[in-house]
């Protein structure tokens, strides 16, 4: 896989941070360093991050304009669950992703006619 390298963190958030190497340390940049605390640190870090943006679509509004699945897992990222009371392992959810669901929901018949309509 892909590695964030320290000439990258250099050379690309150096635009970003007046010092990177201290936002983007060594055991940041090589996580098989990491003791398992520091791990569960991290992927905790970015539960916690993930739950923030997802509450951001609900505080401004936003929620309303996300397409079904979106809103279902913008609701599971934000509350742990959907306004009906399903996890994101709940079959109903799940199935909201699926081939057949996204051709046949209304939702996405009327984004097709409207693309249809802009070309």
């Amino acid at each position: 896989g892909y590695r964030i390298t320290a000439g990258f963190v250099h050379h690309f958030m150096g635009r970003i941070f007046n010092s990177p190497s201290h936002v983007f340390d060594e055991a940041m940049l090589r996580p098989e360093s990491q003791d398992f605390a520091m791990y569960v640190d991290g992927v905790n870090n970015i539960a916690e991050a993930q739950t923030k943006a997802a509450e951001g679509y609900f505080a401004d509004g936003s929620i309303k304009d996300a397409c079904p699945p979106l809103q279902a897992v913008l609701a599971c990222m934000a509350r742990g669950k959907t306004a009906e009371g399903l996890t994101i392992h709940a079959p109903e959810v799940r199935e909201l992703f699926t081939r057949e669901s996204l051709l046949a929901s209304e939702w996405y018949q009327e984004r097709l006619a409207t693309k249809q309509r802009m070309e």
